[in-house]
Formats: structure tokens, C-alpha cells, sequence
């Protein structure tokens, strides 16, 4: 990962795995599930290359080694990839990554590479809902490969539906990846329940999964689990995991907030087509608001919106890095629309998250308090719980359980609940569950029946912070060579 940034802390991989005696072993919580994991490892480390070779133990025997670096840097890029592998990474058999938006596979792959260098090589599974197939468009472009091979001597008889539907999404794959190694296995899973709300609409997911590197994710899972962990519990030092300071607070370096606004960076396109860019607010010559006292914040606003503040130093810490990695896999916003809203005008940019883990509505929540200092209750304009449609048999019988009818609003009952005592039942539920929320009580909004995930808490936020949000995530992340003028030393 690129240069541009300097390290905020590392992991010792030795200290680690001699803490756990070579034995990884937790529980993970995942889609709502408690999956207990673990791998006994042998390894050696070369303290003159500082390198550790690590290899699985299978029934006494000795697995496959790979070689990993002794000490793992915690640059910003490396705390941000691990939130988004957190979010949306594979949590069983091989490690890898759910997510169709190339940028940030490509992202991932990179942090990954960082720990693994070439020890694998990548798979992918590219899942559609069978919906898809059904618009008119890609009906047509079936039409147009079918008569494209039968031209090439193919028999008709022999095409398939499935063969087509395959190539309809090799294409689109292929011209997401114009860099598509050559040894990729593509794997294809064509599914009813993907999500997908009407013919021709898309669930399209992309998993690029690391070959046979099954034994290894357990060790790749408790080293994000001891990253997360030790930045929540603001853990300065162990002998496995150091950082230079405390996480939720130290950095090395800060964004510079005023040039940065002022470069006009922050601009996005409106649906007229016109490019607009935030400002910094200024009345009777000064630059912050005369009733306030803290000097360190900013007001910025699009023209003519609500003004709110920001840090005139974005400090680049580790909980705000973990935030924005998080933010990458479960935030609200269309991810390729990250790389696009500078240019054209993209409706689907907002600001908001969901999680169905608590800790990570925490890393949220703390990361929103270093962004918008003092403006959480502003920026966050209500919550509700979504609930995977496969899910409502269940919600059926707690209604039946506590005496009420449960209706669905929307014309396919996709909407949210209709019934108040239910609303209320659920909401109970969801603070019982996610303490933090108690809160944000007075901003319940209501409940969604809507994709296929298990019930997990939807934050909403006010939409005039959502392109600033966007650019700090696109040039922090992915193109900090644009901002290197910006990037200050403390």
C-alpha cells in the first residue's frame, strides 16, 4: 500500500502466536450465529529476515507453510482493511471477499497481499438472482450470444439457459476487471433468493476467494479480532499488538481540512448536471461561528444548506481508519458511486450504516464523533431494524406469540410492519440487544422487511454530510497520492 502514510502502531505475529502457544481458537459471531473455530499452528521465525513461516497442524501432521512479515505495520490503510474484511469477508472455508465493486476488491486484495504476499492465488464466484435474467435488457443480450454462437457453428439444441446466463455475467465481470488474472477459476451460483426485488433487477455479488487457503483464515480472523478489540478497549500497548498512542485519539498525521475544502475536492454533481462544492461558512469576516468557542472545529456547508462542523484537523487515528473500513462493507452508500460522484450526478450517496453486531455500531458512532465533533444528534436523523423477508414466518409467530396481526405495507409486503405493538416489541428487542441504542430511543422509526439478512439495526443520517463523506473515504483511501499536499505531520 502506498506510501503516504506513516505506521500507527504493528502487530508482532511471533509475540502473538506464542501467546496462544500456536493454538487460535474464538468464537465468531457471525450472521447471527456463534461459530466456534480454531487451528493449531507450527511456525518458525527468522528474526535476521523477520519473517515467520507458518504452517496448520492437521491430526499431528504438518500442512502447507507460508511465509508472513514478523511485524505487521497498522497503517491507515492496513486499520481500514481491516474493518471491510470484518464487514464483508469470508468467515469460513477459504479466506476472501464479498463485494462488486472492483475498487474495493482490489483494496482488499492489497491488504491481504500485505500479510500474504503471493502465498495464494485467487478464485472467484460471481452470485446472481435468477430475477436478473427476466429484464427485457439482458433477455435481449442472451438473444444476441445465442445467435452469436449459432453462427459459430454451435447447435442451437445445445445452448443452454444456464451457459447464456453464464456469459451474460462473465461479460460483466470482464469489463468491471479489464485486469482479470489469467489463472482465475470462475465459479457461478444462480439463486431465487439472492434478493433481487423485480425482474431485471440485480443482487449481483463478487467473491474472490484465495485458494487452499482454508487453514490459515482462523489466524487471519484473530488478528483482526485483537485489532478491533485492542482499539475499542483504547489498549496503548501489549507484547502482541502496540500502538504509538492511544487508538481512539493518537495520530501521526491529520488532513488538512481548511486547504482541503478549499481545493474544492469536495464537490459532487447535482441531478441539473451542475458541480457543486462544499464552502467554508464565514459571517463579518471570521471563520468559525461567533457563539462558539472550540476553535478547532470548521463549518463548512454546501451552498446554501446546513452548515456543520468538522475538525479543522481530521486527525487520522486508528478508530477513524477502523470506522472507514467499516463504513466501506456496511454503509448505506452505492460503493461504486464513491468513484464516480465527482463527475456525474449519483443518487445513491448517503450517509448511513447497518450491523447486526454491536461493536460495530460502536466503531460507527466513534467515528462520526471524530468527523462531525459534537453533532452526532444532528447528523443522525433516526434508526429502525430491517428484517430479512426469509425471516418473517418467524415474525408472524412473535406476533402471534404476544396477541397481535403483523401486515405488511407495499404492494409485495416488502415494507415495513404495519402493526405498533409489533414495531414496539421489536424495537424493545433491538435495545436489549444493542445496549448503545438505548440512546437513540426517541429516534425508532420502524421496522423493514427487505433483502435476505437476519434483523439487524439500519442507522439514518441527514444527507447534506454524505459527499463530504464520500470524498474524505475515496482520497483518504484509495487515492492518497491526490491529497499528499493536505497530509500534515503533528
Amino acid at each position: 500500500m502506498g506510501p503516504y502514510y506513516k505506521a500507527l502502531g504493528h502487530i508482532n505475529v511471533d509475540a502473538f502466536l506464542q501467546r496462544k502457544n500456536g493454538i487460535i481458537s474464538l468464537n465468531l459471531t457471525d450472521a447471527g450465529m456463534v461459530r466456534p473455530i480454531s487451528q493449531n499452528y507450527y511456525w518458525e521465525t527468522d528474526t535476521s529476515s523477520k519473517q515467520v513461516s507458518l504452517c496448520p497442524i492437521h491430526d499431528q501432521t504438518k500442512g502447507k507453510n507460508i511465509l508472513i512479515p514478523q511485524f505487521i505495520n497498522l497503517t491507515p490503510e492496513a486499520i481500514a482493511f481491516i474493518g471491510a474484511y470484518d464487514g464483508d469477508g469470508n468467515k469460513t472455508n477459504n479466506i476472501g471477499f464479498a463485494q462488486n465493486n472492483p475498487q474495493l476488491q482490489d483494496f482488499v486484495s492489497k491488504g491481504l497481499q500485505v500479510l500474504f504476499g503471493d502465498s495464494f492465488h485467487s478464485d472467484v464466484t460471481i452470485l446472481e438472482d435468477e430475477k436478473y435474467f427476466q429484464g427485457e435488457d439482458v433477455v435481449a443480450q442472451m438473444t444476441i450470444i445465442k445467435e452469436k454462437w449459432i453462427t459459430q457453428g454451435r447447435p442451437e439444441e445445445q445452448i443452454t439457459d444456464r451457459e447464456l446466463q453464464e456469459e451474460v455475467l462473465l461479460q460483466k465481470y470482464a469489463s468491471q476487471y479489464s485486469n482479470v488474472l489469467s489463472d482465475e477459476t470462475i465459479k457461478y451460483v444462480i439463486s431465487p433468493h439472492k434478493g433481487a426485488g423485480a425482474p431485471g433487477k440485480s443482487a449481483y455479488e463478487i467473491i474472490r476467494n484465495q485458494r487452499n487457503s482454508r487453514s490459515f483464515l482462523p489466524f487471519l480472523l484473530a488478528i483482526i479480532k485483537e485489532g478491533v478489540n485492542s482499539i475499542l478497549q483504547d489498549s496503548i500497548g501489549s507484547n502482541e499488538i502496540t500502538w504509538l498512542g492511544s487508538p481512539l485519539a493518537y495520530h501521526q498525521q491529520y488532513l488538512d481540512m481548511k486547504s482541503y475544502i478549499e481545493s474544492g475536492k469536495c464537490c459532487y454533481v447535482t441531478a441539473g448536471g451542475e458541480i457543486r462544492r462544499y464552502e467554508i461558512y464565514a459571517e463579518q469576516g471570521q471563520l468559525f461561528e461567533p457563539h462558539i468557542g472550540q476553535s478547532n472545529l470548521l463549518w463548512i456547508q454546501k451552498p446554501n444548506g446546513q452548515r456543520f462542523a468538522v475538525p479543522v484537523e481530521l486527525p487520522v487515528s486508528p478508530i477513524l481508519c477502523l470506522m472507514l473500513g467499516y463504513y466501506l462493507a456496511e454503509g448505506s452508500s452505492s460503493k461504486a458511486a464513491y468513484f464516480t460522484f465527482r463527475e456525474r450526478y449519483e443518487q445513491n450517496i448517503s450517509l448511513g450504516f447497518n450491523s447486526s453486531e454491536e461493536d460495530t455500531l460502536r466503531v460507527f458512532f466513534s467515528g462520526l464523533d471524530v468527523l462531525f465533533p459534537n453533532s452526532r444528534h444532528e447528523i443522525i436523523t433516526g434508526w429502525l431494524v430491517k428484517i430479512g423477508g426469509k425471516y418473517f414466518p418467524e415474525s408472524i409467530t412473535v406476533a402471534e406469540k404476544i396477541g397481535i396481526p403483523l401486515a405488511r405495507r407495499g404492494s409485495k409486503g416488502q415494507g415495513a410492519a404495519g402493526s405498533i405493538e409489533f414495531t414496539e416489541a421489536v424495537r424493545d428487542w433491538a435495545i436489549a440487544q444493542f445496549p448503545l441504542m438505548q440512546e437513540w430511543i426517541d429516534k425508532f422509526l420502524h421496522i423493514e422487511f427487505t433483502g435476505a439478512g437476519i434483523p439487524r439495526v439500519d442507522i439514518r443520517c441527514a444527507g447534506f454530510p454524505a459527499q463530504f463523506l464520500a470524498a474524505v473515504i475515496c482520497d483518504l483511501l484509495f487515492f492518497p497520492e491526490s491529497i499528499e499536499e493536505f497530509i500534515r505531520d503533528r
